[in-house]
């Protein structure tokens, strides 16, 4: 479990190693901050991945990205969206599955499995196809 801090003096919340926000004691879970943490996980707001997060048993420091790098390569949950759409990005800059696996820590043949290329969603107005 760590505490997610805007600054020195001022957490924000708890965050699980699974990546779940937890809000502080006595507090509601503040706005936005799920939105925050899906754009540090495409990758796409390096400046919320600079926020200092505390490792509440080892007083480890790391940010946030650091963190979400942590959790995606070590049995990443490749069913989630934010990570559908990171491999989709992958995929469309033609980089090899081999490639895209390793990233996320994983088989080539599990990331098929799991989350094939018929599945993928080009953004481009032709269709499926990447």
């Amino acid at each position: 479990m760590f505490t997610l801090y805007k600054d020195i003096n001022t957490p924000i919340c708890y965050i699980s190693d699974e990546l779940e926000i937890i809000p502080l004691e006595g507090r509601i879970k503040p706005r936005g901050i799920d939105f925050m943490l899906s754009q540090v996980i495409r990758e796409i707001n390096p400046e919320a991945g600079r926020l200092r997060c505390i490792d509440l048993d080892t007083s480890e420091v790391l940010t946030l990205q650091q963190l979400v790098t942590n959790n995606l390569k070590h049995g990443s949950n490749l069913e989630h969206p934010d990570i559908q759409a990171r491999i989709d990005h992958f995929r469309r800059c033609e980089v090899s599955e081999r490639l895209i696996a390793k990233e996320f820590g994983t088989y080539a043949k599990r990331l098929q499995r799991l989350y094939p290329r018929r599945m993928s969603v080009s953004t481009t107005s032709t269709g499926r196809s990447l």
